[in-house]
């Protein structure tokens, strides 16, 4: 949220301003500014600085609630859905279980879900903009004498949004096969 990116990273290539002639393409300081407001975005809208934790109400033997391999995992009867409620006072934000007859008093968890899904998959086809803007700008550099490659490009992107290597691993992995879990592939 509070990373300031290198000028050689928000520099245009002569590639990346020949390909976006003529069209309504962000430029790479753009891009990198429109990560933070989408972020910023979904972070105050569902007030994640409160920890998110299963309510006492939801927390039974009979239930589920699981985050894992990018799939939601609930185990309830069909007339429920589960709600994200706010609790400024104790700094949480309560996952509780809601008829479906009763009105709405938070905020849909599937909807936090989507938001973040959509963000995910933003970020990564933003992240894959910027490497191939950096890459051509290496290309373009008559100092260096050999090609420099994709991954390289994406883990010096990705290295100063200040990720831990297993995340940089992971999505630099994730979008050079253009297979996002989250559900879009890059074009």
């Amino acid at each position: 949220m509070q990373n300031e990116c290198p000028e050689v990273l928000v520099k245009e290539s002569e590639w990346l301003k020949k390909k976006s002639f003529g069209k309504n393409w962000l430029s790479p300081r753009q891009q990198i500014e429109s990560f933070q407001v989408k972020a910023n975005y979904i972070f105050n809208t569902y007030h994640l600085q409160h920890t998110c934790k299963s309510h006492e109400d939801f927390s039974t033997s009979k239930r589920n609630f699981l985050f894992y391999d990018y799939q939601f995992h609930n185990v309830l009867d069909r007339h429920q859905r589960i709600e994200i409620i706010k609790d400024s006072q104790n700094l949480t934000n309560w996952i509780k279980a809601f008829d479906t007859k009763n009105k709405k008093t938070g905020v849909n968890i599937q909807e936090l879900l989507n938001k973040i899904t959509g963000f995910l998959t933003y970020f990564q086809t933003g992240i894959k903009y910027l490497a191939d803007n950096y890459r051509h700008l290496k290309d373009e550099d008559k100092s260096i004498h050999e090609t420099f490659p994709l991954e390289s490009a994406l883990t010096t992107v990705l290295n100063h949004f200040r990720l831990d290597e297993t995340d940089v691993k992971f999505l630099a992995s994730e979008i050079l096969e253009d297979d996002f879990s989250y559900g879009l592939q890059i074009v």
